[in-house]
């Protein structure tokens, strides 16, 4: 195992590449809870997986587990009970088990392969899954085998079939388990559309060596299980994690040892501070964020697990404090802004640029590109009108790939040297250099015309992050005023309890159209909840009286009736808008 992937000096931590592919059982003892991990702890661990596979960092500590080993006459293998770490086995498991799922499809040989190597043990003659989870889980741990053995080719490649779990009277078919293993295989399946068929099978070995061979864990195997809540305890007493911003500033005034302490508290109030506190907006604290993006500027292979001691690392040459801080502070404004702050200190038309490139949700990895481009334009005011180009063929570019569900993976790999590499160029950095740079770039690509207009169509609009600010600027694209209330909502004019509308709509038109753009309207919340699942006529009536949007009243007083001919209709009109208002520019 490469040194370099580790996080710790323990001779006990082990990749998860590693600990999966060791010949060992781990069992969740029975007084042990079950599963407990829900969606939003998945989403974390899926954003770790995007960092790794994005570059942003090379490794990834997935914390320490707490097992005992047990004798088990049955089996040849080592059995380990968890006695602490069981979300994280389990969340391993299920990744492991999502992957040999989707792998089964496309590489059934390297399937079957990881299939007895991983997940299940041989030697064992009654349930023979790796990880033996609680009780209660046990049901939805084997329905999630059946799902991967369901294949005949699959099935038929295999010397030993998967030995179920003995049903549990009080165990649940359906849970966390079962839906956290769903996400992972929705999430390796997304990261391989596109690819050729043939091709598949090999990226998605690439994904999952790349993610076990970055994470690591730290294997505490005790003596006496007697102990284990004893080192839980002090394992996972509350402490309060140091952040980059803190260590930064720890190392600023611990750096001069020649500094007064009422000097120090000078530079801090004066200077620290001030810097410090504009990062606080509307009851959100941005500082955390700006080191990784401001670390990126000036090193663009940087890691997030590297940014402290890449940034302190170039204080060599500077001779005060005051120097450091001042450094610290030249992409401060850019990233505020940016991050919905104060957008003062740019002219009016760069200021609705950086408004609509917030709202339209920028994603993080994009930054420090925006940030080198607002900092140029503070230098050079002439640089106004080709930024104004460049936000709009950028805004363009996100827009269409949120519409067309692209992932912000890939966008990591050419937004972080994208101005280096421009800027160092013979040609000067333009609307034109910047969607070349991205059109030649592996990672990512250039949604089309036709796909575009094809997904503002039919595509699920709501529920994405997108979704709201798309019913905006198409309200204002109508020059109505737009009502500044707080309370605004989305209404779907086809709701999504389809009672009342029956006769229109059969079951596959309501899924069909529901979500859909042409759909969707803004209303503010008290007509919401007045409207409910009431048919078109009547909410035309209600809707017209009260509208406050101008989009809104334009589609009732267009449409005398609410069918699927009436949606198809508004999509078109929508689409051909949109591709007006979000093209690229040369």
């Amino acid at each position: 195992m490469a040194k370099e992937k580790l996080v710790t000096y323990a001779t006990n931590e082990k990749i998860l590449e590693e600990l999966l592919n060791s010949n060992n059982i781990y069992e969740i003892p029975i007084y042990q809870r079950n599963f407990k991990w829900g969606k939003k702890k998945i989403d974390q661990v899926l954003d770790d997986f995007n960092q790794i596979l994005d570059g942003q960092k090379d490794k990834h500590f997935f914390g320490a587990t707490i097992t005992y080993q047990v004798q088990d006459e049955e089996s040849y293998s080592k059995i380990f009970e968890i006695i602490d770490g069981q979300q994280r086995m389990t969340t391993i498991f299920l990744f492991l088990l999502a992957y040999i799922y989707v792998l089964r499809k496309y590489n059934p040989t390297e399937a079957k392969i990881s299939f007895i190597q991983t997940a299940i043990d041989l030697g064992v003659e009654t349930s023979n899954s790796r990880l033996r989870p609680s009780k209660e889980d046990r049901n939805q741990l084997n329905w999630i085998f059946e799902q991967i053995t369901r294949s005949t080719k699959f099935q038929q490649s295999l010397e030993f079939k998967y030995k179920k779990f003995m049903k549990e009277p009080d165990g649940k078919e359906k849970g966390l388990l079962r839906s956290a293993w769903s996400t992972f295989r929705d999430y390796l399946e997304k990261k391989i559309e596109g690819i050729d068929d043939k091709e598949k099978g090999q990226e998605l070995k690439n994904i999952y060596k790349t993610i076990l061979g970055s994470c690591t864990v730290v294997d505490i195997r005790i003596q006496d299980r007697q102990n284990g809540p004893m080192i839980f305890d002090a394992l996972n007493a509350r402490q309060e994690q140091i952040t980059v911003g803190e260590l930064i500033k720890n190392a600023l005034f611990a750096r001069d040892k020649n500094l007064t302490i009422s000097q120090m508290k000078q530079i801090h109030d004066a200077e620290w501070f001030p810097f410090q506190n504009a990062f606080l907006i509307d009851n959100r604290n941005l500082m955390e964020g700006y080191f990784f993006p401001f670390g990126l500027i000036g090193n663009n292979n940087l890691k997030k697990n590297e940014v402290y001691a890449d940034i302190v690392s170039r204080w060599n040459n500077f001779s005060s404090s005051s120097e450091i801080i001042n450094s610290l502070s030249e992409y401060q404004p850019p990233y505020i802004a940016l991050n919905g702050g104060t957008r003062e200190k740019y002219p009016k038309r760069i200021k609705e640029s950086i408004k609509r490139i917030y709202e339209g949700g920028l994603p993080a990895s994009c930054m420090p590109f925006f940030m080198q481009l607002l900092r140029k334009l503070e230098i050079n005011p002439n640089f106004e009108d080709e930024a104004i180009n460049i936000f709009s063929s950028l805004e363009a570019f996100l827009v269409r790939r949120a519409i067309c569900n692209d992932e912000p993976t890939g966008l990591h790999a050419v937004f972080k040297k994208m101005w280096t590499d421009l800027d160092g160029s013979n040609s000067k950095i333009s609307a034109g250099s910047v969607m070349n740079y991205i059109s030649k770039a592996k990672t990512v690509r250039v949604p089309e015309d036709f796909e575009f207009e094809k997904q503002i169509r039919e595509n699920s609009l709501f529920g994405k992050k997108i979704c709201r600010f798309m019913l905006y600027e198409y309200d204002k694209s109508l020059h109505g005023e737009v009502p500044d209330d707080e309370d605004v909502t989305i209404e779907h004019i086809l709701p999504q309890n389809p009672t009342n509308w029956e006769d229109k709509f059969t079951p596959a038109e309501h899924s069909k159209y529901v979500n859909t753009f042409a759909n969707l309207v803004l209303i503010t919340g008290k007509s919401n909840s007045t409207i409910g699942n009431k048919n078109y006529e009547e909410k035309k009536n209600m809707v017209m009286k009260n509208a406050k949007f101008k989009s809104t009243r334009d589609l009732f007083e267009a449409y005398t009736s609410w069918t699927p001919g009436d949606i198809e209709n508004r999509s078109k009109e929508l689409a051909k808008w949109a591709l007006s208002r979000w093209k690229y520019i040369s």
